[in-house]
């Protein structure tokens, strides 16, 4: 089963976040190498991936960082940047 990888960049207010770099740091098999960028209101796709669980991690242009984790379906990361990863998924 697979499912599309997306979700969104926002800021400690909750804006979208343009321009973040977005990477997945762990997977539930072998990823490729790649990086999604946020668009103009902070949504990111990486696409059709396998199904289980992701740990993202983003980097605004600011260089503030932030991570989620995110089941792959049905689940959509919400990275804040410049918050401590929290071991709950968040919803979109």
């Amino acid at each position: 089963m697979k499912g599309k990888l997306r979700g969104k960049v926002v800021d400690g207010t909750g804006h979208g976040v343009a321009e973040a770099t977005v990477v997945i740091v762990k997977a539930p098999g072998p990823v490729p190498d790649i990086a999604a960028v946020s668009d103009e209101s902070g949504r990111f796709s990486f696409g059709e991936m396998q199904a289980g669980r992701y740990r993202l991690k983003a980097q605004g242009p600011d260089s503030s960082e932030g991570e989620d984790d995110v089941t792959v379906p049905p689940e959509r990361a919400l990275i804040t940047l410049g918050e401590p990863p929290d071991d709950t998924a968040q919803a979109e």
